[in-house]
């Protein structure tokens, strides 16, 4: 049933919405059969479709099987009327036609090739229809709900078996002393702490460590004196040790930047890990790395193979959640991926509703597109690359330092609540972040017109490949051709942990 203020569908494609109800004009014989009129003389017929109407651009419509159309039908102007009811005034919108149907007052809606009209009060009837969850695209994103929801479950088993096994626990990182902000590079570069006299001091330790003849010295003495002057030769050992950062993690399966901040750099060995003191487990594993990390350091450099399997490995999204992490937990980096990667594709939608017509209330003679791949191609990046951002911030929000407390009742007590609190604050926000892109992936899902399939599928594809195969693939093919074919003869990691203590 047809009522005012409906949104309607022109035979064009356009829409437009009802400003009266509709009005059924026709002449019906005392049998009940409906005779059409073809009115062919100049004088129309006049026919009152609203009693009152307050919309300057109101426009005179007819019912076809096609929609409605507003050809053979216009608006009556006021002198016009008067003229032909001779001179009578007869208020209300009228409409001059040459046939007879179902006639209504109409106003075209502007917006024709831009929708962002997702998440409208007709959402929920929308979501009740069983038919667009069956259709590619939603198949398609469903199982990519399905897939987070399976890794978050598998990550949080994996956080259970750490603590388990005393990997690592959350209150290992409560230390009695004072934990010292130094950054490390993965490279050659020296570790500087942010103050002035910690570089002073650390200029002066290497002084000491020159000045002393034992093996440890010496090769610490050769390690920070290392400095390549060709930028290719350079980049090749930053590759280099990256690449032993990667197979270490993957031999230990533990977290990369774990190990690079608390067990091994470009440097060499950390020396004075909290890390290696607060896990035996930890220790244990590095114990022997004396014998089996120079041949992985030799190995990297020797077969392309290696390192191309070898850096899919450790880059591909899956692997990097369930390693033993010192900072953040696999949940915490399962729930960041689902971020990224539901968000990525939310994202697109947005983009995809509010640039193009590929909702199911516009029409291709309204918007025509002869190509929409690179746009769409775009539109994928341009997600990608905005998602980063919410991605940090929790990233940020859920991650964990070492803190001065332990022996100490109240500070111990203290900084538990302030966990708690950012805890609570990242799983809150979390889910409620996740909820709304579920939501309105579900409600661009159904409104999606099904000619416009294979564009979301385009763009929403591009994102899955880029994040599952073209990123790992990429850091595969650039550090598997790049680097040198042996280590430096200076720069031999045979410091093991035995020896720094």
């Amino acid at each position: 049933v047809l009522q005012e203020g409906q949104i309607v569908r022109l035979a064009s494609g356009r829409r437009a919405r009802l400003l009266a109800d509709p009005v059924d004009v026709s002449v019906v014989f005392s049998g009940g059969q409906h005779w059409p009129i073809n009115v062919s003389m100049e004088q129309p017929i006049y026919i009152r479709v609203a009693a009152t109407l307050t919309e300057n651009n109101s426009m005179c419509a007819f019912l076809t099987e096609s929609g409605w159309s507003m050809e053979g039908v216009r608006p009556v102007l006021p002198e016009e009327l008067a003229a032909a009811m001779g001179g009578e005034y007869l208020p209300g919108f009228w409409c001059a036609t040459t046939h007879l149907t179902i006639f209504a007052a109409i106003l075209e809606l502007a917006v024709a090739c831009t929708n962002i009209e997702v998440l409208s009060s007709q959402l929920l009837p929308r979501l009740l229809e069983s038919s667009w969850p069956t259709r590619a695209p939603a198949v398609l994103v469903l199982s990519t709900v399905a897939c987070c929801v399976v890794i978050l479950l598998a990550a949080n088993v994996a956080d259970r078996r750490a603590r388990l096994r005393d990997v690592w626990r959350q209150q290992n990182l409560l230390t009695a002393i004072p934990p010292s902000r130094v950054s490390c590079c993965p490279s050659l570069c020296r570790c500087q702490g942010k103050s002035g006299q910690a570089g002073k001091a650390q200029k002066s330790e290497n002084q000491e460590a020159a000045d002393s003849t034992g093996p440890q010295q010496r090769i610490g003495r050769m390690l920070g004196s290392l400095q390549p002057r060709s930028w290719a030769r350079r980049m090749g050992i930053r590759v280099m040790v990256r690449g032993t950062l990667q197979s270490l993690a993957l031999l230990l399966w533990v977290d990369e930047q774990s190990l690079q901040t608390h067990v091994w750099n470009g440097q060499g060995w950390v020396q004075g890990s909290l890390v290696l003191a607060k896990s035996r487990l930890l220790a244990k594993w590095t114990a022997n790395l004396d014998e089996e990390l120079p041949g992985l350091y030799a190995a990297w450099g020797r077969r392309r193979w290696r390192r191309a399997v070898i850096s899919f490995l450790a880059c591909h999204p899956f692997l990097g959640i369930f390693p033993v992490s010192v900072h953040l937990t696999s949940a915490k980096r399962a729930m960041i991926f689902s971020h990224f990667l539901l968000g990525s594709l939310a994202m697109s939608s947005l983009f995809i509703s509010v640039t193009t017509g590929v909702l199911d209330v516009t029409s291709d003679f309204d918007c025509p597109v002869e190509d929409d791949t690179l746009r769409l191609l775009l539109i994928a990046a341009v997600s990608m690359a905005l998602n980063s951002l919410p991605r940090l911030f929790f990233r940020q929000l859920g991650f964990r330092y070492f803190a001065e407390g332990a022996g100490d009742k109240e500070k111990v007590r203290k900084k538990w609540r302030e966990w708690l609190v950012a805890d609570t604050l990242f799983w809150l926000l979390s889910f409620l972040w996740q909820a709304a892109y579920i939501l309105f992936l579900c409600a661009f899902l159904a409104s999606l017109a099904p000619a416009d399939e294979p564009k979301c599928l385009l763009c929403f594809g591009a994102i899955l490949l880029a994040k599952f195969l073209a990123s790992p693939l990429s850091r595969m093919l650039g550090r598997a051709w790049k680097g040198i074919r042996q280590p430096p003869r200076d720069l031999n990691p045979t410091v093991s942990p035995r020896t720094r203590r």
